[in-house]
């Protein structure tokens, strides 16, 4: 038996069910090109997915869920200033800062303007007293903001400047530079993958310097006058 023809199109005699016909011609045509954008849409789900299990993607969270609040008294007091971005010059909004709160990943603090002088990294957290982040002083005059990293973390370190003499890469955190590099002075290094902050002496002590992935060929340009590095570690975000 064979199959059924489909019935033509009614004759344009007939308004009604020409109408008809119209209206579900349309609608298979709209349902066709729905379906069109529903399997690219479910396609790029799938290519993020991918990406960030590939750790290429810094972070899923929404920049403003980035800031830092400024507090001008010590344990959250005072004047304040909520700050969701990069800020070279922090002067027209508080005179000092003796407390502050980080959410949505890490900032670097500054003691002068335009990312100059001291540094402080700090991650997500409360700090009710500038000691609590090493402060020298409560003296912050910029600050930049950074997303969560997921990402893997590599880095060579070398005992001369452009990243000559000896050298030896690392992937994890190092207490005492000494103990595994046998050198006490940095002068150079080449920052592979991941944020990495620098620390003057061992156990994470002194004067601190964040790294981002770059060729630093002398220890200025990392900030700092002497080459002497007792410890460093990665910036890591916490799972």
């Amino acid at each position: 038996m064979g199959q059924a023809e489909p019935p033509p199109p009614p004759s344009s005699n007939s308004g009604f069910s020409y109408l008809i016909f119209h209206l579900l011609s349309s609608a298979n045509k709209c349902v066709k090109k729905c379906r069109g954008l529903v399997e690219r849409a479910y396609s790029r789900v799938y290519e993020i997915a991918f990406l960030y299990a590939e750790h290429k993607l810094y972070s899923l969270s929404l920049p403003s869920l980035l800031e830092i609040v400024f507090y001008e008294g010590r344990n959250f007091q005072g004047r304040h200033w909520e700050c969701s971005s990069d800020c070279m010059d922090t002067f027209r909004h508080f005179n000092y800062c003796n407390s502050l709160r980080v959410s949505g990943g890490h900032c670097v603090l500054y003691e002068k303007p335009h990312y100059m002088g001291y540094q402080y990294i700090l991650s997500p957290g409360e700090y009710p007293d500038y000691h609590w982040w090493m402060g020298f002083n409560n003296c912050i005059r910029s600050c930049q903001m950074f997303p969560p990293y997921r990402g893997s973390y590599r880095m060579r370190i070398y005992n001369r400047p452009d990243m000559m003499g000896h050298s030896m890469e690392f992937m994890d955190d190092c207490p005492n530079v000494y103990d595994r590099f046998r050198y006490r002075d940095i002068f150079s290094c080449n920052i592979m993958e991941g944020y990495w902050i620098f620390y003057e002496h061992p156990n994470y002590r002194g004067r601190q310097y964040f790294l981002r992935p770059g060729e630093y060929r002398a220890c200025g340009d990392w900030g700092c006058h002497n080459p002497m590095v007792g410890s460093f570690r990665r910036m890591r975000t916490l799972m």
